[in-house]
């Protein structure tokens, strides 16, 4: 009785550590789940959401009819607003974190994750260009560094429905070594490494295990790199024919992590793949079109972007949130971004049977840049940009979509009608609006039927919107409008601005290039 006692003791102590452990390295499971009212299925809470026009990281009191707290089962995938009149709500328990629980653990992951854009960035560009990070890295068992010791103590603190529970056991679990082995990257001071371009370094490495008993500092490692398959031209991050993966997040997410909050205008990192198209105007440059980029060498955009144009397209700009603030900040300066990258045209390729009006059909265009583009991935001390997901496999999100299904639009174009202040803002900026913005249209091909200019072929074009007020508008053309099924996946683009009514938000529907009915032409014209 006395060993069982004392085995009893030991496991209350340790088993929940040692469950953490097995989480983190073998996955994730257990999620906080309610019974939704309108099913009464057991679902998992979803965090964030948005209710009323305020957000909740966890369960709330906010409306409660029977003193508990509950928490929505179904959030819109754009916006995360809670969906209403369907039941989609339930009880919590105990074991599903509180409102603020939940945004403390959010904010602490915040910081954690937007370090790079406060003051260790200047001290990791400088570093990793030296490579002196790069030689004071190896693998280590993961309770014999301090980076993986706090982090695995952070993650125990968090409840298995925080927001940021789930990027913060992928934090770890990128950094670790050898999954059988339990081991962690472990870097000088007892570090991990910080950016994909460092990881990338150290697994190309000889691991070897040290132990840090006696020595803070780690020895050298071996330099002797594994012999290496050539990537495929499409799996290739270098090559200008690489497909970026959702399924790897190689494409579509966020660069930063700040709080959900509803709205036109969007937050810095929100949509790292847009692209302004700069144009020479009698030796001034003018932003009137918009693109995305899809790989480190391409960026695409509408053929009408590219052609007879008020003057000839001089530059690319990419990492940018409001245009004439470099670099873009949050909190004052506290955290900032990396500047803007600007880079020239290489080569247009466009559509080869483009039409112009009044159908625009085959309104595609390819701009291959003089220089290949840093991500944000490899370095987020250089780049705040990261390309956005193409569906291209058959079973991707924003393939064969259905009339209502909602997408987002983002771009800086004009959000008026007057064309006085339209003017002057694009004078005075030098682009129709400052500030990026974003905005929910639905599927609406069923009203593109009523004239020949909205008579579309829908294997290559569809129709978006048609509320009054809403819409796409000059400026935003050429720009991309994505669709996801859930709030955490990333970001496909099914479409590109093609062209509207002369005026904007009129009640009727946009015309959009699809993307589905173009990838093999992509495909085919995408050059190494």
């Amino acid at each position: 009785m006395l060993k069982i006692f004392i085995l009893s003791i030991f496991c209350l102590l340790n088993c929940r550590a040692v469950q953490e452990d097995d989480q983190v390295f073998h996955g994730e499971k257990g999620l906080c789940s309610v019974k939704e009212a309108g099913s009464l299925i057991e679902k998992p809470c979803q965090f964030p959401f948005i209710y009323k026009n305020e957000t909740y990281y966890g369960c709330t009191l906010k409306d409660t009819e029977n003193g508990e707290p509950w928490c929505s089962t179904k959030t819109d995938p754009l916006t995360y607003e809670h969906i209403t009149k369907i039941g989609a709500y339930g009880d919590c328990d105990d074991s599903c974190p509180s409102d603020q629980e939940g945004k403390n653990d959010f904010d602490e992951y915040a910081e954690q994750s937007n370090s790079l854009y406060a003051n260790e960035s200047e001290v990791l560009s400088v570093s990793l260009r030296a490579g002196r990070i790069y030689e004071n890295c190896q693998c280590s068992t993961f309770k014999q560094c301090n980076w993986s010791r706090n982090q695995l103590s952070r993650i125990q603190r968090l409840s298995k429905n925080s927001a940021s529970r789930r990027g913060q056991v992928k934090y770890f679990r990128d950094r670790i070594c050898d999954f059988n082995d339990r081991t962690v990257y472990c870097c000088r001071g007892q570090t991990a490494p910080r950016t994909n371009a460092h990881l990338s370094f150290l697994r190309a490495l000889k691991d070897l295990p040290v132990d840090f008993s006696e020595s803070e500092q780690p020895s050298r490692p071996s330099t002797t790199r594994p012999r290496q398959q050539r990537p495929r031209p499409k799996n290739n991050k270098e090559s200008g024919q690489w497909q970026p993966s959702g399924d790897k997040e190689e494409c579509g997410k966020r660069t930063t992590i700040s709080n959900i909050v509803g709205g036109a205008i969007t937050k810095l990192g929100d949509f790292p793949y847009m692209a302004l198209l700069g144009y020479d105007v009698f030796g001034q440059i003018y932003y009137t079109c918009g693109g995305s980029l899809i790989n480190k060498w391409y960026v695409l955009t509408a053929a009408h972007c590219v052609q007879n144009t008020q003057g000839p397209l001089s530059e690319i700009v990419l990492g940018e949130h409001v245009v004439g603030k470099d670099p873009d900040c949050k909190k004052g300066r506290r955290q900032c971004a990396p500047r803007v990258i600007k880079r020239k045209i290489g080569k247009i390729t466009r559509h080869e049977n483009f039409g112009g009006a009044p159908g625009f059909e085959n309104d595609i265009a390819l701009i291959r840049l003089a220089e290949a583009v840093p991500l944000f991935a490899d370095d987020a001390s250089e780049s705040n940009a990261m390309p956005v997901c193409l569906p291209w496999n058959r079973n991707d999100p924003g393939r064969g979509l259905s009339e209502g299904d909602r997408m987002i639009i983002t771009g800086w174009g004009r959000i008026t009608n007057n064309r006085r202040q339209a003017t002057a803002a694009l004078s005075k900026f030098r682009v129709s609006t400052r500030t990026l913005r974003k905005l929910t249209v639905p599927v609406a091909n069923n009203k593109c039927t009523n004239t020949n200019a909205f008579n579309i072929n829908r294997e290559k074009q569809m129709c978006a919107g048609g509320q009054e007020g809403r819409d796409s508008c000059n400026g935003d053309s050429g720009g991309p409008i994505a669709y996801r099924e859930y709030s955490d996946d990333p970001w496909y683009q099914v479409g590109i601005v093609s062209y509207g009514t002369s005026k904007c938000g009129q009640g009727e529907p946009g015309v959009y290039t699809k993307i589905e009915g173009y990838l093999d032409w992509i495909a085919k014209h995408l050059e190494p």
